[in-house]
């Protein structure tokens, strides 16, 4: 990514947050209120009314990959936690190591270093 330029008058540029992500729950309710209406236009007017016409066409595509995922958002929307979530990552996927286990894999490291093994990927522990 690096550094952001400089504007003129010094200072980082501005970020532009163009992009946003939904929820789950807000997917699951888009969702419902296309089925219940039946109406692609008027689901994407009531939830996302800031839309320019082109960004519009392009979330209606995107609603409609929703609905062919629905049995997936429902699930994640039985968890409250998950509910709230933009992305569902696989168990252990983002798990972070205590220190305690962190200490506990240098000292393995290091002593597979002094018996004389090869301790970097290329070689395999």
């Amino acid at each position: 990514m690096g550094r952001q330029p400089l504007k003129k008058d010094g200072g980082r540029k501005e970020r532009k947050n163009v992009r946003t992500s939904t929820t789950f729950e807000t997917r699951l309710a888009t969702i419902k209120h296309f089925e219940e209406g039946g109406d692609m236009t008027s689901t994407v007017e009531h939830f996302f009314p800031a839309l320019s016409v082109q960004a519009q066409r392009s979330k209606k595509r995107v609603i409609y990959s929703w609905v062919k995922d629905r049995d997936k958002i429902a699930k994640a929307c039985e968890s409250a936690n998950s509910a709230k979530a933009h992305r569902l990552r696989k168990p252990g996927l983002g798990l972070t190591l205590s220190s305690d286990a962190e200490k506990c894999i240098v000292v393995w490291l290091r002593s597979l270093q002094k018996a004389g093994r090869a301790c970097n990927r290329s070689h395999g522990v």
